[in-house]
């Protein structure tokens, strides 16, 4: 088992803080009105100059030799499109699950957790007598319960 720091969720810690600046609801409001932007591009290539250069005397070898970005851009809008809307719902879902991780302590402290609650248990214990204790109260108990009913607890 790796040392406690090691562990590739420490490594993540980095990652999650170069996301902070992006993964708040501003932000992701401010990309979704961009992504608006651009839609509305596409829609003024697509309904706009697209029309347009035909009737401008150009074939569509000489548009597609000439422009072939702008050919290539429209060909593939509705991979782009496809890939994009779910990725910025995503985001926007996520905000606050973000945060949330975000909010977590260092991974390093993680074992801490368990550690420091065993250790209570361990030193209550032991100072309420330790397990001998606890064994003779259980006998001292058990002893007034009629015997069928105890077989085999011991």
């Amino acid at each position: 088992m790796p040392a406690a720091g090691t562990c590739r969720a420490s490594v993540r810690r980095p990652q999650t803080r170069r996301f902070k600046t992006i993964e708040t609801r501003a932000r992701v409001e401010r990309i979704q009105g961009y992504f608006g932007d651009m839609a509305v591009g596409q829609g003024a290539v697509q309904l706009r100059l697209v029309p347009a250069l035909p009737r401008s005397g150009l074939s569509p070898e000489e548009i597609n030799s000439r422009y072939p970005k702008l050919t290539t851009f429209d060909d593939q809008w509705a991979h782009i499109l496809n890939d994009m809307t779910p990725m910025i719902g995503a985001m926007s879902d996520n905000v606050a699950n973000y945060q949330a991780v975000a909010a977590l302590p260092p991974f390093a402290l993680f074992p801490w957790f368990f550690v420091a609650p065993g250790l209570i248990v361990i030193g209550s214990a032991t100072a309420a007598g330790g397990p001998g204790r606890a064994r003779r109260v259980l006998d001292a108990r058990l002893s007034d319960i009629p015997g069928p009913l105890v077989e085999g607890v011991k």
